[in-house]
């Protein structure tokens, strides 16, 4: 180390200034900064950043922040080592921050995007949840009844909606309806929804299974003709001249309705509910029926 003299007249005023690490007299230099601290891999901790040195005498070396990692968890802080006769330490670089997922579904969780697609929730590669979407295969439907599912409509995925007088005698799951404000109503025992409104005029049966599909309700296009026992689920057997629910589906006149179930062993029938008495009967289907559409 070399030195030289100063006039004494001015050692006892002197002050000393350190500037970016640099001091008066013989002094280190700036401490290094700290090292980026490496992105954590998913679900992976973030690499500690390296810490940074300090100079004889020198000020701290301020680590730089670490990258975020891909879904990682916050890496560990760098400890900054002390420089000869150096007063502060370098800082280490802080570990990456877990990235954001927007999406809140629960993994495993499922619904329906339409009458034909399953979505699924699951993790992605960034660690985040998102729903992904699945095609029915041919001759399912998506069911909402929780747990959503692809399943075969002509069968029930659901408890049979039971009405008041048969609730009053022990029966259970009571009928329940919402009405959307839309023209549409939740069942909320089997999760379909209805149109509200019966359509105008009458169908023969393929008529009716062709009509469906063209109606747009509500902002949705997914429509189609009900299954017979879809069909049936609506039938409120203590009421009569109509056989429904009146107030949550009002004007529906007591006749026959058509479903989309083929009579068995008679190509030429199809299945039909009439709301008079909530019977059901197989029937020629270049007959007229009323319908009703679902989704």
């Amino acid at each position: 180390m070399r030195t030289r003299s100063l006039p004494l007249g001015l050692i006892g005023s002197l002050t000393l200034v350190l500037v970016s690490g640099a001091c008066g007299g013989s002094t280190g230099s700036h401490g290094t900064a700290g090292s980026t601290g490496a992105a954590g891999a998913t679900n992976t901790a973030g690499a500690t950043g390296t810490a940074g040195t300090s100079g004889d005498g020198g000020g701290a070396g301020a680590g730089t922040i670490g990258s975020a990692g891909s879904g990682g968890s916050s890496g560990t802080a760098g400890a900054g080592v002390a420089g000869a006769g150096g007063a502060e330490t370098g800082g280490g670089g802080a570990g990456g921050m877990t990235a954001a997922c927007t999406n809140a579904c629960t993994n495993g969780a499922t619904q329906c995007e339409s009458g034909t697609s399953l979505q699924t929730c699951s993790v992605a590669g960034s660690g985040c949840t998102a729903f992904v979407a699945s095609t029915c295969a041919t001759g399912l439907l998506c069911e909402r009844v929780a747990p959503a599912a692809c399943a075969d409509p002509n069968w029930a995925e659901w408890p049979m909606p039971n009405g008041p007088s048969e609730v009053g005698a022990g029966a259970p799951n009571g009928e329940t309806y919402m009405d959307n404000g839309d023209g549409t109503v939740t069942d909320t025992v089997t999760g379909l929804m209805w149109q509200k409104a019966v359509a105008a005029g009458t169908f023969t049966q393929p008529q009716a299974v062709a009509f469906c599909p063209t109606l747009m309700l509500a902002t949705r296009s997914d429509w189609r003709l009900p299954t017979i026992i879809e069909l049936t689920s609506i039938v409120d057997l203590g009421q009569s001249n109509p056989s429904i629910n009146v107030t949550s589906f009002p004007a529906t006149p007591a006749a026959a309705f058509w479903s989309s179930s083929p009579g068995a062993g008679a190509p030429s029938y199809a299945w039909s509910v009439s709301f008079s008495l909530g019977g059901t009967s197989s029937s020629d289907m270049t007959t007229s029926g009323n319908v009703r559409c679902v989704r």
